[in-house]
């Protein structure tokens, strides 16, 4: 498995490939190809990722910032706390990837690797468990959905193993956190197909979606629509992956960043339109979520188009 670390003021990155590198841990658990994070310390505008493609399911997950994403012809933007999907042979790219303060894991996952050629089952589980996973793991169509923050945790104690000598003990555990990392995916990508949101959820969303000018507040929109609110809170957690006023004002920020790429209107029209109650409380919520001002999102967007 080869190693590629880098580290500076500005940028760290970790990287493991299972298919250079065979005196790696990680050479026992052939269905795990690659495993990563990067950190980006400052904005930046230069650190595109080139057109590229595995053979294998790449699973990202944005911890913090933002990414903007290439497959195909479409381009997403992804922010903290949500997986981006990458299907096996499909080309892909990043544009002005990292511009902000981010942090970035990702995981490959080989769902025909040679052990199952050879008759083993997906991770050497239970013949029907790992048929199930493999199943569940192939029918995930989102592309992009949110998930819980403790996915990290599993990345991290993959990622940090990685330079330890082999035991087996160490290997169950690795294989335990990876298992987690794709059972808290699967479970993310359920909650986040909207076709199984509840008629509570979807009328909750469908007020915030038509309240951004004048936000209303979540304890109004409890009393409008008649629940117990922390009935409310506990099952739209539950469904969504994310708390109503996590996901609310991640809705008002999308709006923001949609009229300052979009629209020329000041800083000030915006953060009355996006439901803000000033420029500066706009200003900073937004700082706090990406990293950067709005100002300083807007010209990267315009130096992007520009490209």
């Amino acid at each position: 498995m080869a190693y590629v670390n880098f580290k500076s003021p500005e940028r760290n990155w970790d990287c493991f490939d299972a298919g250079r590198y065979s005196k790696c841990i990680l050479h026992e658990i052939p269905e795990l190809r690659s495993i990563g994070r990067a950190t980006a310390r400052r904005a930046k505008t230069h650190l595109s990722l080139e057109g590229h493609s595995h053979p294998y399911l790449i699973i990202n997950y944005i911890e913090r910032g933002t990414f903007n994403w290439w497959t195909k012809k479409e381009i997403h933007e992804t922010s903290g706390g949500q997986i981006y999907i990458i299907q096996p042979n499909e080309h892909f790219g990043s544009i002005g990837a990292m511009w902000y303060p981010s942090k970035l894991f990702w995981v490959g996952v080989d769902l025909e690797s040679k052990t199952q050629n050879k008759g083993d089952s997906f991770l050497g589980l239970p013949k029907k468990l790992a048929d199930s996973l493999m199943k569940d793991l192939n029918h995930i169509h989102q592309r992009i959905f949110h998930a819980p923050t403790e996915i990290v945790e599993n990345f991290n104690f993959i990622i940090d193993s990685m330079g330890k000598p082999y035991h087996y003990l160490l290997h169950l555990k690795i294989q335990e956190h990876f298992i987690r990392i794709l059972t808290t995916v699967i479970e993310a990508a359920r909650k986040n197909d909207s076709s199984h949101y509840s008629i509570m959820v979807h009328e909750a969303i469908r007020f915030m979606d038509h309240s951004h000018n004048e936000p209303l507040s979540l304890p109004q929109i409890v009393k409008k629509l008649g629940w117990s609110a922390s009935y409310f809170h506990e099952k739209f957690r539950n469904e969504i992956g994310i708390t109503p006023a996590e996901f609310y004002l991640k809705k008002r920020l999308t709006k923001a960043q949609a009229l300052l790429q979009h629209t020329n209107k000041t800083s000030h029209e915006i953060s009355l339109e996006a439901g803000f109650s000033s420029d500066s409380y706009f200003i900073k919520v937004f700082k706090r979520f990406f990293g950067i001002t709005p100002q300083f999102y807007r010209s990267n967007c315009r130096m992007q188009k520009k490209t």
